[in-house]
């Protein structure tokens, strides 16, 4: 039997090309969390005050997904020197999770593949409920 409540899930990142693990694990709230519809109602508030009307437009939006990926960014494990030196070209003294250094990873414009990452695992809403059960 299924769990009532989700749980966070544990997202390796795979290299876009080889699909070889890249030593960045992040720990994923799916879209349900209340934290994740708080920052979409956010996006929405902020989206109507600038005069947007069309929903589409703001679910395919770069800024939203920006916005949404980086919030259900919870916390991560690192044991790679790459993902180190890219956090300190990012401007950060050390490697360890924040939500402003989720925000600026996953702005960066070379990140796409890292965003496709998070939306297809907390898309899938099963495999949060698979977590919990397995626990």
């Amino acid at each position: 039997m299924l769990p009532l409540f989700p749980e966070n899930i544990h997202l390796e990142l795979l290299h876009p090309v080889d699909k070889t693990p890249t030593g960045l694990t992040l720990e994923l709230v799916g879209t349900d969390n209340d934290v994740v519809y708080e920052a979409i109602v956010n996006v929405l508030k902020s989206l109507r005050l600038k005069g947007e009307k069309e929903i589409s437009d703001f679910t395919n939006a770069l800024d939203t997904k920006i916005k949404i990926a980086s919030t259900c960014i919870v916390g991560w494990t690192n044991t790679s020197e790459d993902w180190k030196q890219i956090f300190t070209k990012l401007g950060f003294a050390d490697d360890v999770y924040s939500a402003e250094k989720a925000l600026k990873l996953i702005a960066m414009p070379t990140a796409s593949w890292i965003r496709a990452q998070i939306e297809a695992a907390v898309a899938d809403k099963e495999r949060f409920f698979k977590s919990a059960s397995s626990a």
